[in-house]
């Protein structure tokens, strides 16, 4: 899949998340010139969810207008677990063998079997219509399909199966919505705190981008709302923990790990660090800001929201544009007054980070609020 997240291709897909992007800040916009309080979580993810259908598989949903769209409404469901769903990812993670077993003795699983139904037959419809038609479309599903018909993948070693097929196009459903809205819920939050952050966000949107229309290339030189969202990264990693397995027998330090040994890399812990980090629980941006008197020079294994590596997330690239733009747009048109709960606690039985209870934006627009300087 490497070759469907390289830069041309991402230069692409550029017209679409700005579309996505600039229906977000149109409709929280709205909601501000109403008063009315918005849930982050939910509309951050139908954004991410609309970049999902436009650049995975060409399908304009204007999720941001249609909370119950049905790829909205699955997509979102994806990640709407039980309590007994999260002790179970904790138990399996903890040993992948246990998976197949208890799949196959009690028909639990991560995901809902009507959402994983409604993908999966989607997706299916979708390949077999293309191929009926000819129809080439520039997008992610063509290029794995491309891998499918023969196109041997980079590094890789032959073709995808069509089970293979359908399976990575569910992939990128669960991989881009998560990242994106995780990580967008918890930055408006901190802006709603930290006004400086906001007003200096505010002031690099409109000296780099101004009236046009945000670009791949204007969006390299959004450093401050970067490192801003590299902070939030660090603080609020979408997934605590990550976990690994050893393909053969590995020498750690004193540490024999056998072949197949489960290893749980504690990213939250790792990030949140005072040995590695200066003062880890406060939000401070200019400690990725280059120039900074704040910036520190970190050991790239205590920063690795993306994971690290040979398996480090190959839609990095992409998300942090997705990202990016979602901010410009935002941030054109309000800004953030207050957001509820004041003391903010997470819940610590899922490996997903997500607050205990919804984080609710309070805002108002931009031209009807002066900052302060």
């Amino acid at each position: 899949m490497t070759p469907s997240f390289s830069v041309s291709k991402i230069k692409s897909m550029v017209a679409i998340v700005n579309r996505s992007a600039a229906r977000l800040g149109e409709h929280v916009l709205k909601l501000a010139e109403e008063g009315t309080p918005w849930e982050a979580k939910l509309y951050c993810g139908a954004f991410a969810l609309d970049v999902v259908t436009g650049t995975g598989f060409s399908i304009d949903v204007d999720s941001v207008k249609n909370l119950n769209e049905p790829f909205t409404r699955h997509g979102r469901s994806l990640f709407i677990y039980k309590w007994g769903v999260q002790l179970l990812a904790i138990l399996v993670h903890s040993c992948p063998i246990l998976m197949c077993h208890f799949y196959r003795l009690f028909g639990i699983a991560f995901f809902k079997s009507d959402d994983m139904k409604f993908f999966d037959r989607n997706i299916k419809q979708m390949i077999d219509q293309r191929k009926e038609d000819k129809e080439k479309r520039n997008d992610i599903l063509q290029n794995l399909m491309e891998a499918e018909s023969d196109v041997v993948l980079q590094g890789g070693s032959g073709k995808l199966t069509s089970e293979e097929l359908v399976a990575q196009g569910i992939m990128l459903f669960i991989a881009g919505y998560e990242t994106a809205s995780s990580t967008l819920q918890f930055l408006l939050y901190e802006l709603a705190t930290h006004k400086e952050v906001m007003e200096k966000i505010i002031a690099e949107i409109d000296d780099v981008i101004g009236d046009q229309e945000p670009t791949y290339d204007l969006c390299q030189n959004l450093n401050y709302i970067e490192a801003t969202i590299n902070e939030t990264l660090r603080m609020y990693p979408p997934l605590s923990v990550i976990h690994r397995e050893c393909s053969k027998p590995t020498r750690l330090f004193d540490l024999d790990l056998p072949a197949k040994t489960a290893i749980i890399v504690p990213v939250y812990n790792l990030q949140r660090d005072p040995e590695y980090w200066k003062n880890p629980d406060e939000f401070n941006p200019d400690r990725f800001l280059a120039g900074s008197t704040s910036f520190e020079a970190y050991n790239p294994f205590t920063f690795m929201p993306f994971g690290h590596g040979p398996r480090l997330c190959i839609g990095m690239k992409l998300g942090m544009m997705k990202m990016k733009l979602a901010v410009v747009h935002i941030f054109k048109r309000i800004i953030i007054t207050k957001a509820t709960p004041e003391i903010l606690h997470i819940n610590d039985f899922s490996s997903i980070l997500q607050p205990s209870v919804p984080i609710t934006i309070h805002c108002a627009p931009r031209e009807h609020q002066k900052l302060v300087k």
